[in-house]
């Protein structure tokens, strides 16, 4: 996306040639076999490690870092390994991202108008929010060099980026939409929810009262 939007901006005349569905095919291909591919090493590292005691992963869901936490030997070894791997692939992802927004924020200054400056930056605005916090969570997970941190660190940033952010996609993707807006616009704006407003803000002050 960061690349579709660096043609769409940096080189709209070009974009149809260039962004064609052959093109859209590679890139999907590529995003997928490059996160079947990224796991084989430490899943077969942490294959080889004997577990012992209750087993039980404090996250909220299966990943590297909390099985390698219930592994009963030395773990320095798979630890170095999982953050130099987890490094390599953010650090090329998230650069090649922000290679593309740095050449889209050179262009969007360029342009005089101000609409101009202002529908580009929305155009791109909302997948830039996304990246931002799905790489933050991301980094903070794995680009570690400790068997773990707390388990309310672990689950946090996990729901971050497994729950949080795909939730976060259609409402940051949709309010980008004109039509989505005007129906938001218009349900706040009716009776039927300025009454149930009321209403709530009524139960609240009596609860407060009493």
């Amino acid at each position: 996306m960061a690349y579709d939007r660096y043609l769409a901006i940096c080189k709209p005349l070009r974009y149809s040639s260039i962004m064609t569905t052959d093109l859209y095919v590679k890139l999907v291909a590529i995003c997928f076999i490059g996160g079947f591919l990224s796991p084989v090493i430490e899943t077969i590292l942490i294959s080889l490690l004997p577990f012992c005691g209750l087993n039980l992963i404090e996250n909220v869901f299966c990943d590297f870092p909390p099985l390698i936490s219930l592994a009963c030997t030395d773990t320095r070894l798979y630890i170095m390994v999982e953050f130099f791997i987890s490094s390599f692939i953010i650090l090329l992802t998230s650069a090649f991202i922000l290679f593309s927004y740095v050449r889209i924020i050179y262009i969007i200054l360029k342009v005089k108008s101000k609409d101009g400056r202002q529908k580009a930056f929305s155009t791109c605005g909302a997948h830039l929010i996304v990246v931002t916090m799905f790489f933050s969570s991301i980094s903070f997970m794995y680009i570690r060099v400790t068997k773990s941190y707390s388990v309310e660190y672990d689950r946090a940033v996990g729901l971050t980026f497994v729950v949080f952010t795909p939730l976060a996609n259609p409402i940051i993707y949709g309010l980008r939409n004109q039509e989505i807006k005007k129906f938001l616009h218009k349900y706040l704006l009716t009776e039927h929810f300025l009454c149930l407003f009321h209403n709530v803000c009524s139960r609240k002050v009596v609860k407060i009262q009493k």
